[in-house]
């Protein structure tokens, strides 16, 4: 049986406040997550801004530093209002950079 902790909508950086908030979801949280199998998180990670992905990454990374993460695009992951609505790299090319 596959386990998996499914979360969405994360908004990185959409304030000041989110970095803050993921953490302590993340550490209230943490022992149901790390239960899983893998962590899917569908849409919008950040909310506008690409060097938010970073921050994300190295929150759950955190906490989880070997589960497997599945992400799906939002609509706010393609675009960044700091670089003139550039389309995104691929995760891929992300998760290297953050490695």
């Amino acid at each position: 049986m596959l386990r998996v902790c499914h979360l969405s909508d994360l908004h990185a950086g959409f304030s000041a406040k989110t970095v803050d908030i993921h953490d302590r979801f993340f550490a209230e949280h943490e022992h149901e997550i790390d239960l899983c199998d893998v962590i899917i998180i569908a849409g919008d990670l950040i909310s506008h801004s690409h060097h938010q992905f970073k921050t994300l990454f190295r929150t759950i990374r955190k906490y989880f530093p070997a589960k497997p993460v599945l992400v799906v695009s939002g609509n706010h992951c393609m675009w960044d209002y700091n670089k003139n609505m550039k389309w995104m790299p691929l995760y891929s090319e992300l998760m290297e950079k953050q490695e």
